[in-house]
């Protein structure tokens, strides 16, 4: 086994985290893709939410995935001006059940 840890930290952006292998998103259409034992990377989410709606998208797929065991969110952040950035940010980890998960902005 394996112990090394793959962290994955990614900065917000919807075409940036549909298209990013980096943590098998994309094996989620393969029908293997949810065998039993697969480590999965752990993610700090890195995201300028505000303005526009393209790192909602980017959040909410990410709370999927991690809905499906295909990673692990340990952390989201924020490096936008925005005063509200950290809140919207927030109502996304709580309307997925992670109001636990550390949000800093």
């Amino acid at each position: 086994m394996n112990s090394m840890v793959r962290l994955t930290v990614f900065a917000g952006s919807a075409a940036a985290l549909a298209a990013s292998c980096a943590f098998g998103a994309a094996d989620v259409f393969r029908p293997d893709a949810f065998s039993v034992g697969k480590a999965v990377p752990k993610v700090i989410f890195d995201t300028d939410i505000g303005g526009d709606y393209d790192d909602v998208g980017a959040l909410a797929t990410l709370h999927a995935l991690a809905d499906l065991g295909e990673c692990e969110i340990l952390a989201v952040g924020s490096c936008s001006i925005s005063r509200d950035a950290v809140p919207c940010i927030e109502i996304l980890n709580d309307r997925y059940g992670r109001t636990f998960l550390p949000v800093g902005g």
